[in-house]
Parts: C-alpha cells; structure tokens; sequence
C-alpha cells in the first residue's frame, strides 16, 4: 500500500461512523506493517544483518521503532481536531405538553369533555411532527413529569392513562407544573441544542400562584411557552366518575361544602382574570396564547407556528467541524518505518564496502590446501 492510498484510506474513514472508521484505519495500518515486515524479511534472505549498523543506530533503533509504532497506533484511532465549522441538520424540537388533569377537566361543555378533547389536541400535535421528542406534565395539585422521549405515540399513551380521580392532590398549579417542564429540558443532554417548547393545556385559574415566576423561568432558560385553553367561561357542573351508582350528590362533584348532606355540584368556569394571566404568561414566555374556540381548543395555529419555525432557521445549525489526523500519524509512522529501513541499509552498504577495502580478499574463496587436491 502506497502513500497515496494510506490518505485515500483514511479520508474515507473520516466520512464513517467512530467504530468503522477506527477498523478501517486500524486494517490499513496492519496491511503497511505487513507490507514492511516481508520486506524486511526479504532482505534477511538476502544476508542483510539489520542489527549489524553502528553502535548509535543500535541504541537508538529500538526508540525509532516505538516511536513508528505509537504513530501508528494512534493513527488507527483516528484522534480529531477543531477545523472550522459547518453547517448541518439539526433536531428541530422538543415539546413538552403540560396537561391539566384536574377533576375541572372532567366537564363536558366540550364532547365529550374537556380532558378528551385535550387528548385529541395533544395527539395531532404528536402526528403532526413525527420527528421531534416529546416530553409531558400531567398535573392537578402536584405535577408529574415524564421524560423526553422520541416514541412520541408512547408519550401521549402515558397521557392518555392519567385520570384526574388518580392525581393524589387536587387543585391547579399551574406554576409548579411549568417548573416541572423546565427541570425536564435541564435534566435532558441534548435539549440544549434543540429548540424547546412547552405547551400548557388547562381549562382554568392557577389555584396556587406562580405562573408569571414560571413564565419568565423558562425565557430565560431560552424555553417557548404556548399556552392552549380549553372549555368555556360560563361554570358548568363536574361529573363525578368511578362512583357507585346512584351517587348520593345526584352524579355531580361536590364543591367541598361543610353540609355533607346538601348538594353543592362543582362549577368550573375561566374567570376573565385567569384567561389575562394565561394570555400574559404567553407573552412572557415569548410564545402565543390560543383561547378555545366555543370551548374546544384548537392547535392548529400552534403546529402552523411551528412548522415555520421547523422549515425555517431552525432547520439547520452551525457546529463545529472536526478533522480526523489519521492520515497524518498513519504517514508519518510509514516514513519513520522506511527511514529506519532506509539508514540500517546504508549502514550496511558502508560497513560492507570498509571491510572490501580493508581486505582485499574478503568476499573470494581461499584456495584449497595442496593435502586436498592431491585428494
């Protein structure tokens, strides 16, 4: 193997994968060690006595040798260095969905309630961007977040089995559970190269404060906050599930009355105030606010906005460029074999031609004894 195709060899490497291309580099180091090893042996039959040089080459043969060697090694390894940048594809996002699963969610101004109806907005979102991960908050009064994943049907399908009659604590927070959201970009490796998004989906106030915190939290952490309502304004009762029937309210939530015999069905309805803060945490956040359309919300305008973002400047990103120095240690190995090769031979000629001078019969048969050719 030539010089030529050692630079071939490993410039095709570079264009693999870690492991290929270290065995492809690691294959041609073997074939040009190969390749001097028989030449050595060749000139060995020859009579060429390598060990036979000066006594400064012996010393420092073995160091040359190592030296060839380590040039090799690290060769077919392949280390990488900075050289530039580039541009190339880039993830185009990450989404995490914070879901309200309140018992409110439960109403059914929306059919066939509102919770189905959030479902339905969270899986067009899932089939509308294949390619993107998927990460989610279900939270009522206390949040629980579920990693990102890029299995974003096995994401909505975790969303899809939360029953607001499971959430151990009730009531809304709102704020924590976007806290929740942003925790999940920072505990993930690779979100800080993506473009995040987070997508609050809630029927109504934030019970426990915060959302305006949470809001900027996530600004600065470069974080988009779209905020999607869902249900009406007007309070409409709560259905109660997974309650025997006849239920003693008369199938309606009770609104925590202290008469436990009176019945007091919940009412949930978006006060004008808490619609303001939704629509302000979505400014904060930098992202829009998208207010239900006769109680139905609708995600379309969302997945508009994004796809634009997707086809856009976000569609490709500047990284740094790295080369590979393989076809530098690879080649400088093989010289410092044939230099080795090269200054044994030389010594060996100049050794050879010393002793020709100093006996002129070195290299001629002595004649044979008189006792043997009367023989």
């Amino acid at each position: 193997m030539s010089i030529l195709d050692w630079s071939s060899t490993a410039s095709a490497a570079e264009s693999l994968p870690p492991f290929p291309a270290a065995l492809l580099s690691a294959l041609s180091v073997l074939t040009t060690s190969l390749s001097v090893a028989t030449a050595v042996r060749r000139l060995g039959r020859r009579g060429v006595d390598l060990r036979q040089t000066s006594t400064l080459f012996h010393r420092f043969h073995p160091v040359i040798g190592a030296l060839a060697v380590l040039c090799l090694v690290i060769a077919a390894f392949n280390p990488k260095i900075a050289g530039g940048t580039k541009v190339v594809p880039r993830t185009p996002l990450d989404i995490v969905f914070v879901l309200d699963v309140s018992k409110s969610m439960y109403a059914e101004d929306v059919s066939p309630s509102r919770l189905v109806a959030a479902r339905a907005a969270v899986e067009g979102v899932v089939e509308r961007f294949p390619q993107a991960r998927f990460g989610g908050v279900a939270f009522a009064g206390e949040p629980f977040p579920f990693p990102l994943t890029t299995d974003g049907p096995a994401l909505y399908g975790q969303l899809r089995d939360v029953e607001p009659d499971t959430m151990p604590v009730g009531g809304t927070a709102t704020g924590r559970a976007l806290h929740a959201a942003r925790e999940l970009f920072q505990r993930d490796p690779y979100a800080s190269e993506h473009e995040r998004i987070v997508l609050l989906i809630t029927d109504g106030d934030d019970q426990q404060g915060g959302i305006d915190e949470a809001a900027t939290a996530l600004a600065n952490a470069g974080i988009t906050l779209h905020v999607a309502a869902v249900g009406g304004r007007t309070p409409v009762p709560v259905p109660m599930h997974n309650t025997p029937t006849p239920s003693p309210s008369g199938g309606w939530t009770r609104d925590g009355s202290p008469n436990a015999n009176a019945v007091h069905p919940l009412l949930s309805g978006r006060s004008a105030k808490g619609e303001a803060a939704l629509a302000r945490a979505a400014v904060v956040g930098h992202g829009e606010f998208f207010p239900a359309k006769r109680g139905i919300v609708d995600l379309t305008p969302f997945s508009r906005a994004v796809a634009g973002r997707v086809r856009g400047a976000l569609a490709t990103r500047e990284v740094v460029a790295y080369r590979g120095l393989a076809p530098e240690f690879g080649v400088a190995g093989i010289l410092i074999l044939l230099a080795d090769l090269g200054i044994a031979l030389g010594l060996r000629r100049r050794r050879s031609v010393a002793q020709l001078t100093d006996n002129p019969w070195a290299g001629k048969r002595p004649a044979a004894s008189e006792g043997t050719a009367s023989r």
